[in-house]
């Protein structure tokens, strides 16, 4: 009875391991994957930031813009 009862507990010990192990794991994975998303919202944000105006600005206004900088001469 007593070999029985020692090869449960030690059972569970290695099942909690490794279960453990994975949870571990997946933790880990998805740390990486919100660590990847973050740092491209952060590149998007960076790149709109340094591109302010031509996100504002309207097809239109560009145009404007063209016409007032360059004639048909240049």
């Amino acid at each position: 009875m007593q070999k029985y009862l020692i090869i449960a507990v030690c059972a569970m010990v290695f099942g909690a391991y490794f279960f453990g192990a994975r949870i571990a794991r997946e933790k880990c994975a998805a740390d990486g994957t919100n660590a990847q998303t973050n740092e491209i919202i952060n590149n998007v944000n960076m790149v709109r930031v340094a591109n302010e105006k031509t996100v504002h600005t309207g097809v239109r206004d560009i145009r404007d813009i063209l016409r007032r900088k360059y004639t048909i001469a240049e």
